[in-house]
């Protein structure tokens, strides 16, 4: 049984308040954590940005994780860069990135657990791989209500896709699921993109929830991981 963290990552971008070189050392970051409170595991990077990281930092990154898998050069990725705000891009990509590389890779087994990780995050002394350690089951922190959104220059409300959410900077799922959890990511992709089509905001914590196999789930309270993230009350940290 090996210990896998998937870590989806998008540094050379040129939105969001934080430069590119600081975004990259935020994934160092990252990636150390990761390795002081899950030693031994393996890392796989994917990333996203619609620009090709440099030879030195590509170099850096292969020094320090087990497999580094570039998006740039991806048609997918490089259109709805092109075409979507990031407000609309975050989530459709990370869908589109974790569905390809699970449908291509070769490299887990039944008894593996595979841990998605949010890049720029960081486990913190609080996580607990032995809440994880369960055959045949996702695990997410415990599920949340809905979040209400609205048409953007109007007050309409948009009808929630689903009555709850699944917060997706952490979490894991067995080995076995891999091949049924690419074909999920596939069916919330073309999800994202009829709700795109037609203007109607969703993100990937709702659409998980929508998606997800309910009986294979298993929840936990705490997570154990600490980030920065933007939100209408300006940079702020969460746990």
């Amino acid at each position: 049984m090996s210990d896998w963290f998937i870590v989806t990552s998008a540094c050379n971008v040129n939105y969001g308040i934080f430069d590119t070189d600081q975004r990259f050392n935020q994934t160092i970051d990252t990636i150390n954590s990761i390795k002081y409170f899950c030693p031994n595991s393996k890392i796989i990077l994917l990333e996203a940005s619609p620009i090709t990281l440099s030879k030195e930092k590509q170099d850096i990154l292969n020094k320090n994780i087990n497999l580094y898998v570039d998006f740039s050069k991806d048609s997918i990725i490089q259109s709805l860069h092109k075409s979507l705000s990031i407000s609309f891009l975050k989530s459709v990509s990370e869908v589109y990135v974790i569905g390809s590389f699970l449908h291509s890779q070769t490299l887990f087994d039944n008894n593996d657990r595979i841990f998605k990780f949010t890049g720029r995050y960081c486990l913190t002394e609080k996580f607990n791989k032995e809440n994880h350690i369960k055959q045949g089951k996702f695990v997410f922190k415990n599920k949340q209500p809905f979040v209400n959104y609205y048409i953007q220059g109007t007050n309409q409300q948009v009808d929630p896709v689903s009555p709850f959410q699944y917060k997706t900077r952490l979490y894991s799922f067995c080995g076995s699921l891999v091949e049924s959890y690419a074909h999920t990511c596939k069916d919330m992709f073309n999800f994202f993109y009829q709700c795109y089509c037609n203007n109607h905001f969703t993100d990937v914590e709702h659409v998980t929830y929508k998606f997800i196999n309910q009986s294979l789930v298993h929840e936990i309270p705490s997570l154990g991981i600490r980030g920065l993230m933007v939100d209408r009350e300006g940079l702020r940290s969460e746990e």
